[in-house]
């Protein structure tokens, strides 16, 4: 974080596009030489470390999508100008990661971009187009999956198939239940030890409710919203085209995941299987989440305050 505060905006710029090819480049050795853990194939395993791609595809994508359109902003209201840096993108990347599979981590992706054409000169109407092709993508994507059907249909009704299909959500919400208004104590969660699958990564929030109650729950979701308004705040004030794209841009994608995460967990939403920013256990995502959020206080630190009215 302090490392990716102290470089630049102008230098963010410049590594936007080896970043992305990098990115794409490991996405792609994902798919020869990739580990395959729980039916998915997502890590590289390098030496003694290993990494998750994808999770590096979240804040290149936003940087190279940013980079794109900041020098194309004044012609975006050809079609050609707004489709070929999307195509690029965010069509590229989230093809290479919804493949391995992974259809959480690409809308995820796909929130961060669209935030960032949001914030352009992109005409609204191309804009949502756009969203309304990718959404119909993610339904396409979801409906020839038996597994992520499965998924939608146990969140429709998570009591249907208790023991199997809802088994996961069933016991999140146990969780959550148990730890009422204040928690049964730090460290004196049950659900981690014993009935509660991915304890430490995907349903961490299930723990922290179980731990701290809804108070400690509702305090970590504040902490949420008011990364999203200091996020969105620097987007405002910054004076500089690429650098209130990429701003927009990272926040929305934190945001996302937190909301998606958290409504998963708590039986909003359908489980995905992203982990919760900052909170789940997870290299490469922590690294990714830091470095984003480095970039962000980098651009609040080079912006100037604004003029009091």
């Amino acid at each position: 974080l302090v490392v990716a505060a102290l470089v630049p905006l102008r230098w963010w710029r410049r590594l936007a596009f080896p970043l992305f090819l990098g990115t794409v480049l490991l996405l792609v050795a994902v798919q020869v030489v990739g580990l395959r853990r729980g039916g998915s194939e997502r890590w590289l395993s390098l030496g003694p470390v290993v990494l998750q791609p994808s999770e590096f595809a979240k804040p290149a994508t936003v940087l190279f999508l940013a980079t794109l359109v900041s020098r194309k902003e004044d012609s975006m209201h050809r079609f050609r100008d707004f489709l070929w840096p999307v195509a690029i993108s965010v069509g590229l990347v989230g093809g290479l990661v919804v493949v391995q599979p992974d259809l959480g981590t690409t809308l995820l992706i796909a929130a961060g971009g669209f935030a960032v054409l949001v914030a352009s000169a992109a005409p609204l109407a191309y804009v949502l187009g756009g969203g309304v092709i990718g959404a119909a993508a993610a339904v396409a994507a979801a409906m020839i999956s038996p597994y992520r059907w499965e998924r939608v249909i146990s969140f429709l009704d998570v009591s249907a198939d208790p023991l199997d299909s809802g088994y996961q959500a069933m016991q999140s919400l146990v969780a959550l239940g148990t730890g009422g208004l204040f928690g049964v104590g730090l460290g004196a969660s049950r659900a981690r030890w014993s009935f509660l699958p991915n304890a430490h990564t995907d349903f961490i929030f299930s723990i922290v409710g179980e731990e701290t109650g809804l108070a400690g729950s509702l305090a970590v979701v504040l902490l949420f919203v008011m990364i999203t308004a200091a996020g969105t705040l620097v987007a405002l004030r910054c004076r500089d085209r690429f650098g209130r794209l990429v701003a927009i841009g990272i926040t929305t994608w934190l945001a996302a995941q937190a909301l998606v995460n958290i409504g998963g967990v708590t039986g909003v939403l359908p489980i995905t299987g992203v982990p919760l920013p900052f909170v789940s256990y997870g290299g490469s995502a922590l690294l990714t989440e830091l470095i984003g959020v480095g970039i962000l206080v980098g651009i609040a630190r080079h912006t100037p305050k604004a003029e009091t009215p």
